[in-house]
């Protein structure tokens, strides 16, 4: 039989201690990372509400003119809607008043499709107007040139407009008498 103290040879420092590794392998121990003598600072939050605004950099104090005309055209805009929108739920009162100023002979007769297409009118006005708002506030938020959005919102908007009103009014007999009187 053989020794029971005898153990087997060991192989490749499997029973070396870690300082018999570490003299072996010569290289040294990774050094642990300096913890450092005080705890990181936390920003201090502002006082008071106008300080929470997004600091003012170069870019975006050289936007400000834009955005005061991109606001100013969008409250115009809004105006705009307000009146617009009820004249166009009244759409034979509102083209009557247009008749008397052009000089029309005869009050609007097709009043049927007036309403119907004075209420998508003023649902496309609110709709254009909804949509140049998102389209201009997106525009500021991302510090862009925003101006024109809502001047091409309105001329985009009021040529779906036209079209709309030009429906009922290319069948209404007083407008066509107008305009075949004054063609020639």
């Amino acid at each position: 039989m053989s020794d029971p103290d005898a153990r087997p040879r060991p192989q490749y420092g499997e029973y070396a201690s870690e300082s018999e590794q570490r003299a072996h392998i010569r290289e040294p121990l990774a050094e642990p990372a300096p913890t450092p003598l005080h705890p990181p600072v936390a920003p201090v939050p502002p006082v008071s509400s106008y300080e929470m605004a997004a600091p003012v950099g170069p870019a975006r104090a050289a936007r400000q003119p834009d955005r005061i005309v991109t606001i100013v055209l969008l409250a115009i805009g809004a105006l705009n809607v307000v009146t617009s929108f009820f004249s166009f739920l009244d759409f034979a009162t509102m083209v009557d008043r247009s008749y008397a100023m052009m000089g029309v002979d005869g009050s609007f007769s097709n009043v049927a499709a007036g309403k119907t297409w004075g209420l998508i009118s003023a649902l496309v006005l609110v709709a254009g107007y909804v949509v140049t708002v998102v389209i201009a506030r997106a525009r500021m938020k991302a510090n862009k040139l925003a101006w024109f959005i809502p001047i091409g919102g309105a001329v985009v908007t009021y040529v779906v407009l036209m079209a709309c009103i030009s429906v009922p009014l290319m069948s209404d007999p007083a407008f066509i008498e107008y305009v075949t009187s004054n063609s020639s």
